[in-house]
């Protein structure tokens, strides 16, 4: 499949999920208004049109749960995936060759301790925290590995477990550590940025490093602070990125270009509506346009 063809199937199925949403509505104003319409009161009319509202924006809603549960499914498989690539990658053979001694636990938690010292001396390198999460990462898919195949009364058991205990708090540490650093990098890296799309990809590696995260550590606070500020910063900015390609498709007489990117921006102001505080303002100013581009394009 070609770049973007993903995407455009994307659009094309949501456009007919809302379109299909959008006859149910109707499907149930009319049949709302049949049962309750007797001819002398206005009563009915508003209670159809409300139902319909209501059936739509069920349907919407339920959209956007089902994608976001997908999301996570998904970002949690590749996760699971890694670990498990990290862990057959560092053990490769281990169980024909030489099991995972007291001495191999030794020196792997040695490392971790070197390199986690050496991040915290780097303070604002937010790679060597990463690099310390993820040998930690590995270091834990190992031991749980180990102590489930372990006998019952083996000495290993004890260093393996007080292992895990030391290596999930440095995890800790250096994880949050590497989102922090990545969620305030995004500011200078975004400032400096010498376009839009610039600033949108600054802030999308900096929303993937907080949600990476967040499905480690779902209740830390500064996590999910974190990340609703980049939710704010992107959805405003791909906003804006849409409203001045639309501006521009209009100069260069790509009329019908011009309407797509408006509407592009009414479905960034739907999916985001928390961002914008004058949202129904910016709304009712981008169906004006919408409107004027597309008597233009009747002339």
């Amino acid at each position: 499949m070609k770049v973007g063809e993903g995407r455009g199937l994307s659009w094309s199925s949501a456009a007919n999920y809302y379109f299909l949403a959008f006859f149910v509505g109707v499907f149930v104003f009319f049949v709302v208004l049949a049962y309750f319409y007797d001819g002398y009161d206005e009563s009915p009319w508003i209670v159809a049109a409300l139902a319909a509202i209501v059936s739509i924006v069920s349907f919407v809603v339920f959209r956007e749960v089902v994608l976001r549960r997908s999301l996570e499914r998904e970002r949690a498989a590749r996760r699971l995936a890694h670990h498990l690539s990290a862990a057959k990658k560092h053990g490769q053979g281990r169980e024909e060759r030489i099991k995972f001694t007291l001495e191999h636990n030794a020196k792997f938690l040695s490392e971790i301790r070197s390199k986690s010292d050496a991040a915290s001396v780097l303070g604002n390198l937010a790679e060597a925290h990463k690099e310390v999460f993820e040998l930690c990462d590995e270091y834990l898919m190992i031991v749980t590995q180990e102590i489930a195949k372990a006998r019952a009364g083996s000495p290993r058991v004890p260093a393996l477990r007080k292992g895990s205990v030391t290596a999930s708090k440095r995890h800790r540490y250096h994880m949050l550590k590497w989102a922090e650093l990545r969620s305030r990098s995004f500011t200078s890296e975004a400032k400096n940025a010498d376009t839009i799309d610039g600033k949108i990809g600054a802030a999308e590696e900096a929303l993937e490093a907080v949600e990476r995260a967040i499905e480690v550590y779902a209740n830390e606070k500064a996590l999910t602070d974190s990340r609703e500020v980049l939710r704010v910063f992107l959805s405003s900015t791909r906003l804006r990125s849409f409203l001045d390609k639309a501006e521009a498709a209009e100069v260069a007489g790509e009329l019908e270009n011009a309407v797509r990117n408006y509407n592009n921006a009414l479905i960034e102001l739907s999916r985001h509506a928390g961002a914008f505080e004058d949202r129904q303002a910016i709304g009712l100013k981008i169906r004006s346009e919408v409107e004027r581009v597309q008597r233009l394009m009747e002339k």
